[in-house]
């Protein structure tokens, strides 16, 4: 059933029911690098876009979503960029980090 469907997608974090940026960013929460400082990466990241988790920039560019593990707690706080890891993040990393995409489309 339809129910069943939405059930099962809903439950992945990585399996997304509307639309998303060109670039979706997913922010790893695990305890390991709530450990590291990822509540600071994320509020770095919500003030960088200005949006909320779960939220797309005006422009189509960018989605924020934080996932509970991303496989790369040796290196937190960490996060993807669609497919591309970034690691041992900092709040000046998150501005370059966005700063380049943002770039990357001019």
């Amino acid at each position: 059933s339809a129910a069943d469907v939405y059930g099962v997608a809903s439950f992945f974090s990585f399996i997304d029911n509307k639309q998303n940026g060109k670039y979706v960013i997913r922010v790893c929460k695990s305890i390991t690098c709530d450990m590291k400082g990822c509540k600071g990466i994320l509020a770095a990241l919500e003030g960088e876009l200005r949006i909320k988790l779960g939220e797309t920039t005006h422009d189509n560019l960018f989605t924020l979503h934080s996932v509970n593990c991303i496989g790369l707690c040796d290196k937190g706080p960490a996060m993807l960029v669609n497919d591309e890891p970034f690691t041992h993040l900092t709040p000046e990393k998150i501005h370059d980090i966005i700063r380049a995409k943002r770039n990357h489309q001019k």
